[in-house]
């Protein structure tokens, strides 16, 4: 999951980063017997206990609302916000996720995905779209995705996602949920999963402030003028529970973002603002609407309200990365015997949907990016955002879809991720005329956990973190600074790449192609 971590939650907080949902016909043997309802405190008693982070998705009801249902949000899944950003489709009921990440290095452990689906798709029909056979996790049905998670038949109407596809851990959860040994989650998420919005993103941050980072940090506030404010900022940050992000989408969707302490915030509020969107722009997660949300304390916590455009919901949706492949116009069946079968004008036909379906989605993601880029007041706080959908692009379906366009995908999130890293201050060597670009390793700008968290972060040696953080920092800036031109060179490039390939496409399958 690559790249994120508290920065793939909650613009606090990729990505991989998680992706493929299934559902288990009553007929299959070593189901749990288990009579869970779909409600997200049913869903999230079979997670793994040791999750610190947590998404909850109520699909049917975000599809019950006036605008999707004016949008026709579910005939349109794969066109729409649910399919679009995250790669939900519409029949999932409610999704629930829990990821073990590591914030000091923006790295996601594992996520495990919990959904309520109809019981009317079997696991064969799963295998078959995913290419892959039925094996055995502990006598558990389940089916390796190609987009790198295991699919696990837990009982009808409950599916079951752990990502990366690695079979031991697998098969570890599935042997958990058969003992019914999973959970309980910690305090804070369990709290979480009763919010009410549509979208609740959370983050358990229970002891993971690194005490002599934090203090580095604050003494670089020049607001807080005095050691005595200082050390109660500190002993505040400290005491930090998490954060909680819940998104209720209607014609204007709201976001409510709430940062809990063990402590009352009072007159600290203004300096836990910017100490948080500090923390988001340090990640590269920024999203603009936070910067003009209404910050006010209320007790042990610091509450925002927003709203949020299209844009930004998506950027939103795509932290949730565990997520069923989407089920397009309709399952397609293997093919049977050896060889390659003759295109028929249906075969055709679907491959031209497929096709169209997956150009159209990479370009949704290069045009939210591109206005990140225009309305971001720092551009280099988007990186986050570019190697987030550099890992949806790789994860999108691609059965029946073009050879040539999946290849531009592959190419498109390369480039996507060269300009993650250039953000955070990788320098890259572009050769325009060559249409190629590489990373100048010999270049280092010394970024080495530059964050509150602790550990190491993102390719730098160590450093003394009490005496040259205001270093580090500006030795970052200048080389994000520097690349500036060569951020441009890969902005042409995708330009030019996308136009080549539109035209490729419309001579092929006709001139309505992207339309």
């Amino acid at each position: 999951m690559r790249t994120h971590a508290l920065s793939r939650f909650l613009p606090v907080c990729q990505q991989p980063s998680w992706r493929n949902f299934l559902i288990l016909g009553c007929f299959f043997v070593g189901v749990i017997p288990v009579a869970l309802g779909e409600e997200p405190q049913d869903l999230v008693k079979l997670l793994p206990q040791d999750i610190n982070a947590l998404a909850i998705v109520r699909v049917e009801e975000i599809l019950q609302t006036p605008r999707a249902q004016q949008e026709e949000w579910a005939k349109n899944a794969d066109q729409k916000f649910l399919s679009g950003a995250g790669g939900i489709p519409s029949w999932v009921k409610t999704l629930s996720v829990g990821f073990l990440l590591r914030p000091a290095s923006s790295d996601e452990v594992w996520a495990a995905g919990i959904a309520s689906i109809p019981p009317t798709v079997t696991m064969d029909v799963i295998a078959m779209r995913e290419r892959g056979t039925i094996e055995q996790l502990n006598d558990m049905p389940a089916v390796r995705s190609h987009r790198n998670s295991y699919l696990l038949g837990i009982s009808p109407g409950i599916l079951g996602i752990w990502r990366p596809a690695v079979r031991q851990e697998a098969g570890r959860w599935a042997r958990a949920l058969q003992a019914r040994v999973t959970g309980p989650i910690s305090e804070y998420l369990t709290e979480a999963v009763r919010h009410p919005g549509h979208i609740v993103l959370a983050l358990d941050l229970e002891n993971a402030l690194d005490p002599v980072n934090t203090q580095a940090h604050l003494a670089m506030n020049k607001e807080l003028a005095t050691p005595e404010e200082r050390a109660r900022m500190q002993s505040l940050l400290m005491s930090v529970r998490g954060v909680t992000l819940a998104v209720s989408i209607n014609q204007t969707s709201t976001a409510h973002l709430q940062v809990d302490f063990q402590q009352d915030v009072g007159a600290l509020a203004p300096h836990v603002q910017r100490f948080f969107l500090n923390t988001l722009h340090d990640l590269g997660a920024a999203i603009e609407d936070f910067d003009q949300g209404k910050f006010v304390a209320d007790g042990k916590s610091l509450v925002m309200t927003s709203s949020l455009d299209d844009e930004s919901l998506r950027r939103l949706v795509s932290m949730v990365t565990t997520s069923p492949s989407s089920p397009g116009l309709k399952m397609e069946m293997a093919d049977s015997g050896t060889g390659t079968p003759p295109k028929t004008s249906a075969t055709e036909t679907a491959e031209a949907a497929a096709s169209s379906r997956y150009f159209k989605q990479v370009d949704r993601y290069l045009q939210d990016l591109s206005r990140a880029n225009r309305r971001a007041t720092n551009y280099s706080r988007t990186a986050l955002w570019h190697e987030n959908f550099a890992s949806k692009i790789d994860e999108l379906p691609l059965t029946g879809v073009d050879p040539a366009l999946v290849d531009y995908g592959t190419s498109v999130s390369s480039k996507l991720r060269a300009l993650g890293r250039s953000l955070r201050g990788q320098q890259l060597d572009i050769n325009l005329q060559q249409g190629t670009l590489t990373y100048n390793y010999d270049f280092n700008p010394g970024w080495a956990s530059v964050n509150v968290w602790g550990g190491f972060g993102y390719g730098a040696p160590s450093y003394n973190v009490t005496s040259n953080l205001q270093e580090v920092r500006e030795r970052q800036a200048a080389a994000i600074s520097a690349g500036a031109r060569q951020r441009e060179d890969v902005w042409s490039m995708l330009t030019d790449e996308r136009m080549r390939m539109l035209r490729q496409m419309q001579q092929k399958y006709g001139e309505d192609f992207a339309k």
